[in-house]
């Protein structure tokens, strides 16, 4: 079966004009490299001769002038020794290149420039060392030849060869391709290359998944869907690798017909962060088919589990893009990388294989990697840990996704029960069967037996079938991009995080300089209360502005502020300086406080220098409640459409508690996922930019008539949770109004409603006095912990005012009023359904 299964995408593969153009194409551009002007004129050819030239003109002892040197000065005589040593290794490096003995002049040309780098200290220690390990690397492994250009190297040097540049297109800037780093200049972008090794294994896989769909012929193999998407992942994978091989083959055959296979021990020398790693051609390669492997294996399985679950590869071609575009971001590999915390651990890292594995530097020079932790062993880790996750998902959800509908699953039962397992009944034995059960007595032996199912079988069923309709359609994953699109907007351009209360140059320009000022001015006499607390006020807020450390400032300016409310106190100074709202002030001083516990942390007055977990709950915040209520109202909205106009699932022969059980259980997973989903570009590419960052940052807000003082870690957990139950109360209320009303229409405008009314509480708990009645009664009323944001507070500057109670109290009223929106739209049913028997049986009166 499963060579069936290869031979059936094989062909797929094959017929695809497409994909054949792209091989064509890339085999070309993998050619061109092999075309240039080549030596082949030996090792002398690939060295260049200048640099001899420049050694013999200049470091010789044919060339050392030992005159310039005072004899009697230490560091003249320090000068005369070093430049004696330098003119022996010159010599001996000249000796064996005018002899020819290639070998020999790698060895002297290695210790050349050890001796070059002890003499020109730091300035020029790091080139000089990485030259100096290359030619020992070359003298070590016996090597006869260096090779500069690739058109010179044999097949598998050629392979290994790195820095081919085979998009460097002759005319002008490219987007990507040519970057520049601000002076105008644009320079050749070598890990777009990656695409060059993605984009065709990806083509592949994508095309053996879309064999996968429903609509192809190959679903209806027989065998299990768990089998027969695995097999159809192994056969992607394997010709994904195939077609790599074959954009390579005829390059590599040209250049071992020309220059010949190699040496598979020829060095192969890379650096990894400060150090150097010494390998092989065979080795590189070796490391490289691995990684291939990996990478074919992951597309393969992404893609037949994108085909399982949607019936669609598109979702894994989106993710698959979004892969490959991570590393091409600028300097993604660099030493200074904003990603170089979690670049290491990321498979997105590894796709460019010529990176990780090692190749050979055209330059004569180890090939750069300066991106700290990246490896092979680190490479294979990541990439199989994503296989395998890949894999695991498949075998569980590949049987759950080859249910199509209700209908059909009814079918398959049915001929499952009654032994007919090549075809289903036809036509004509169906309507027997059914005429049959409908005029004959249950022991009738011509009557097929129909199916019983259990009640957890239906529910199971249903909420499938539910969710695939859901997920069939487009709205969600549009609303899902869009979402996520939004929260990736202040990780990229700058957002003002409103620090100005904090401002240094704002407090050291008006108000120090106001404090002193009322000092001078005579107003207050020395031994009065209102200049003594000018006093400590102009020593506290100077503290701030020219602290020392962090900390130290934070303390000060919290000891300034709590000083501004005991001067409240003071008639004449509190004209001067009026406190306004002293809660607020008293929030300001928690958050102060907060930040004065570690040197650490530090006031973020721009959005694109966050970390992951204080920009997660910053945008948490500063998007309304609505947007984060998006996913549920969609996912309850959609349910109802399909229930109340007409859809199938209508039909569907299912008790009221299986419909509202099941919609709510799936509203609420899709809903929740969406969020989980879209809050994850935004925050990964703040977490690789500034790091995860520090999850006991002080979070402070104002609710209940109190300060309330948390952590970033502590306002996330909470959050999520209260934001589940959120989402779920506005699934269940949906759900039942739209069981109760049967009707698409209120279930719009119950939607409508609700967000409206939420908005109305919210503002109405946050204004209302803590003791008042209103307050008490809001604290009650679910719809007032809606906006989650401001019941479990959020990171930033603004001090907002929070509304209800606590966040215990929302998962509390929250939880308390699901149950009794279920117990309420069910007896709404049964009165309803109650309502229509009595007007049947009245209806029914036999008239003589």
């Amino acid at each position: 079966m499963f060579g069936r299964i290869f031979s059936t995408i094989a062909k797929r593969v094959a017929s695809s004009r497409l994909l054949l153009v792209l091989i064509i194409v890339l085999q070309v551009l993998y050619l061109l490299p092999a075309l240039k002007q080549t030596t082949m004129g030996g090792w002398q050819d690939s060295i260049a001769s200048t640099e001899v030239e420049s050694i013999r003109m200049y470091r010789s002892s044919q060339s050392l002038d030992l005159n310039g040197y005072p004899e009697d000065d230490a560091v003249g005589s320090w000068h005369r020794a070093n430049d004696i040593k330098m003119a022996r290794a010159a010599d001996k490096l000249l000796d064996r290149w005018d002899a020819g003995d290639a070998n020999g002049y790698f060895a002297a040309a290695a210790e050349y420039y050890q001796m070059s780098a002890k003499v020109q200290g730091y300035a020029g220690s790091v080139y000089n060392l990485d030259r100096a390990a290359f030619y020992q690397a070359l003298a070590d492994s016996g090597a006869t030849q260096a090779y500069a250009v690739s058109s010179d190297a044999p097949a598998l040097l050629y392979a290994a060869m790195g820095g081919k540049g085979l998009f460097m297109f002759p005319s002008g800037a490219m987007p990507i391709v040519y970057s520049s780093q601000g002076d105008g200049i644009y320079r050749y972008n070598s890990q777009v290359e990656l695409l060059f090794w993605t984009v065709p294994p990806l083509a592949v896989c994508v095309l053996g998944a879309s064999t996968q769909t429903k609509q192809r012929l190959m679903t209806q193999a027989p065998l299990g869907a768990r089998r027969r998407m695995l097999y159809g992942a192994a056969s992607s994978a394997l010709l994904a690798l195939a077609v790599l091989a074959l954009i390579c083959a005829p390059t590599l055959i040209l250049q071992a017909v020309r220059a010949g296979v190699g040496d598979a021990s020829y060095p192969v020398v890379v650096g990894s962060g400060a150090s150097l790693v010494v390998s092989t051609v065979g080795e590189a390669l070796l490391k490289s088919a691995v990684l291939y492997v990996l990478i074919a294996s992951m597309f393969s399985l992404l893609a037949h589990l994108s085909a399982s679950v949607f019936d669609s590869v598109a979702p894994a071609v989106v993710a698959s893009l979004c892969m490959m575009a991570l590393p091409l971001a600028p300097g993604y590999y660099g030493e200074f990388s904003s990603y170089r915390e979690v670049a290491p651990w990321l498979p997105s890292t590894y796709l460019w294989v010529e990176y990780a594995a090692g190749s050979i530097d055209s330059a004569m020079m180890p090939g750069a990697r300066p991106l700290l932790g990246v490896s092979f062993v680190r490479g294979c880790v990541s990439l199989g840990a994503a296989t395998f996750a890949l894999s695991a998902l498949l075998a569980l959800l590949a049987p759950a996704g080859a249910l199509v509908s209700w209908s059909s699953r009814l079918r398959r039962a049915a001929s499952h029960r009654t032994g007919s397992r090549d075809t289903a009944m036809d036509k004509g034995a169906a309507s027997a069967g059914m005429a049959a059960g409908s005029s004959h007595s249950p022991s009738s032996s011509s009557r097929p037996a129909l199916p019983t199912f259990s009640s957890l079988s239906v529910f199971a069923s249903y909420t499938a079938a539910l969710a695939r309709m859901l997920l069939s359609g487009p709205a969600l994953y549009a609303l899902a991009l869009i979402m996520a699109a939004a929260l990736v907007v202040p990780a990229v351009f700058s957002v003002d995080t409103n620090v100005r209360d904090f401002s240094v140059e704002s407090y050291k320009n008006m108000q120090l300089r106001q404090l002193y000022a009322q000092l001078e001015s005579g107003a207050y006499a020395h031994d009065s209360d209102e200049y003594h607390m000018l006093q400590r006020q102009a020593d506290a807020l100077s503290g701030y502005v020219y602290s020392e450390t962090s900390a130290k400032g934070y303390a000060s300016l919290a000891e300034y502020e709590r000083l501004r409310l005991e001067a409240a106190d003071l008639p004449a100074l509190a004209q001067n300086d009026p406190v306004g709202d002293p809660l607020r002030v008293e929030a300001k001083i928690a958050l102060l406080e907060g930040l004065a516990a570690s040197d650490q942390l530090e006031l973020y007055n721009m959005s694109t220098r966050m970390p992951g977990s204080f920009y997660l709950s910053f945008v948490f915040g500063a998007a309304p409640f609505a947007f984060w209520l998006a996913p549920a109202c969609v996912t309850a909205l959609l349910i109802a459409r399909h229930r109340c106009r007409g859809s199938l699932i209508q039909q569907a022969p299912v008790s009221f508690t299986v419909e509202l059980g099941a919609g709510c259980v799936v509203a609420s997973a899709i809903a929740l996922a969406v969020l989980a989903l879209v809050v994850i570009p935004g925050t990964a590419y703040a977490t690789m930019r500034n790091g995860v960052g520090e999850m006991g940052y002080p979070v402070v807000f104002i609710q209940s008539g109190g300060v309330v003082a948390t952590t970033v870690a502590s306002a996330l957990m909470s959050g999520a949770g209260v934001q589940a139950l959120a989402s779920a109360f506005v699934v269940v209320f949906l759900a039942c109004i739209e069981r109760a009303t049967r009707s698409f229409r209120s279930v719009c405008v119950a939607a409508a409603a609700t967000l409206a009314l939420a908005a109305l509480a919210a503002n109405a708990s946050a204004l209302a006095p803590a003791d008042s009645i209103a307050s008490v009664a809001l604290g009650w009323l679910p719809l007032t912990y809606l906006d989650v944001a401001r019941v479990v507070g959020t990171a930033g500057y603004g001090l907002i005012s929070g509304c209800g109670v606590s966040a215990f109290a929302a998962c509390i009223v929250l939880a308390a009023s699901l149950p009794v929106m279920v117990a309420a739209a069910y007896m709404v049913v049964r009165a309803q359904r109650a309502r229509s028997l009595r007007v049947r049986d009245s209806s029914c009166v036999i008239r003589i």
